[in-house]
């Protein structure tokens, strides 16, 4: 028999997670796109269906556990009962619990009935938005994987949301570094008064009492606004245009007593003041496969009165969102897809040790091994 060599490293809950962690709750869709007919997503490597009966969304697994056909395609035939029948034989599931309750091509007595169940997921309506439950085991309360903030009454959340090519893990670790690089030509901030770098970058863990849960927070003293790089010169040039003094690479101002950027489990970022000055810009990777996930962006404003939620309602619309939300924010996706094809010409990559931005990412690959819910390493 051979022995595997003690040499060859064990691989982690990161290095599993091609396709996410399961045990969490996700942001799945705007609750009011969701209506009777049925609407087929794919999360986390799983095609699933949501639909509504009797003004209640369900999800349910879109193979039919007879044949595998699609149950997105499937008709609501018994109106008023929580039911959804498959297309290409009748079979019929009971969407509270996937238990099949008639198979209608074998008629009122089939001895089908009952023998096969389809796989149900817990969901949650919660500021208009469908919160799913991925995992296998009984779902951990709402509040516990989701910002609190969000959550307020008061808070006002502005969704969007594109399917971005590139393996989800590496968007989630590219926080660190980028900014002045990436974004330097970025129209939202074409009179940003820009940056080199952090001045010494580290990273820190911070249990936030406000928002909840454990992020890896950035850390470092300041920004050089400018920097001389032996042989090459001074970067970056300064700028007529550029003459706006921003909270970007400095100290954000506490946003209800909170102001640190980071991310969470299980691949959630936090950005303050962004999209707008007060607010704070929330984004999932949500996997739809190893090469393409749902990259999830949901604005949370918290206006002080009616006339500030109009200017809100308003600059959102003509501005942020499709400036800041799409432009700007789709650069980053650019990233992944440049990272993922790089694994697949030459193998697995990861963060340097001698690059101090990287920590970040190293920060995320430690976080995930270390609290990936139900799926860590002893």
């Amino acid at each position: 028999m051979q022995k595997t060599p003690t040499s060859q490293k064990k691989e982690t809950p990161f290095d599993r997670a091609k396709v996410g962690f399961k045990n969490y709750w996700y942001p799945l869709v705007q609750a009011n796109q969701i209506t009777t007919r049925p609407r087929k997503i794919i999360m986390l490597g799983e095609p699933i269906t949501i639909t509504r009966r009797n003004g209640v969304a369900y999800a349910i697994s879109d193979f039919c556990p007879h044949r595998g056909i699609s149950l997105s395609l499937g008709k609501n035939y018994f109106r008023g009962t929580n039911t959804i029948t498959c297309k290409f034989h009748g079979f019929t599931f009971d969407l509270t619990d996937g238990s099949c309750v008639a198979v209608l091509s074998d008629g009122p007595d089939s001895e089908a009935v009952g023998k096969l169940k389809a796989r149900t997921f817990p969901l949650e309506e919660k500021k208009g938005i469908l919160w799913i439950w991925m995992g296998a085991g009984k779902p951990v309360p709402l509040e516990d994987d989701i910002p609190h903030l969000m959550l307020r009454d008061q808070t006002v959340l502005k969704w969007r949301e594109r399917v971005i090519y590139g393996n989800w893990r590496y968007h989630a670790q590219s926080d660190a570094g980028h900014f002045p690089t990436t974004h330097h030509d970025a129209l939202a901030l074409l009179s940003l008064s820009w940056h080199a770098h952090w001045k010494d970058y580290e990273t820190e863990i911070i249990f936030d009492e406000v928002d909840g849960g454990e992020w890896l927070a950035h850390k470092h003293k300041g920004v050089a606004e400018q920097a001389d790089y032996p042989g090459l010169g001074v970067w970056p040039p300064k700028r007529p245009w550029r003459y706006h003094l921003t909270a970007h690479g400095g100290t954000f101002p506490p946003i209800h007593g909170t102001s640190h950027q980071g991310i969470r489990m299980p691949g959630l970022l936090r950005v303050p003041h962004w999209p707008m000055d007060g607010a704070f810009h929330y984004e999932w990777y949500i996997p739809i496969n190893e090469d393409y996930y749902r990259y999830v962006q949901v604005n949370a404003y918290f206006p002080k009165n009616i006339i500030h939620r109009a200017w809100i309602e308003f600059w959102h619309r003509v501005w942020v969102d499709p400036m800041r939300n799409g432009r700007f924010n789709q650069q980053d996706a650019a990233m992944s897809a440049g990272a993922t094809n790089w694994e697949k010409h030459q193998g697995k990559h990861g963060p340097m040790a001698a690059y101090k931005p990287d920590a970040f990412a190293t920060g995320f690959m430690d976080l995930c091994n270390r609290t990936a819910r139900g799926e860590t390493d002893s």
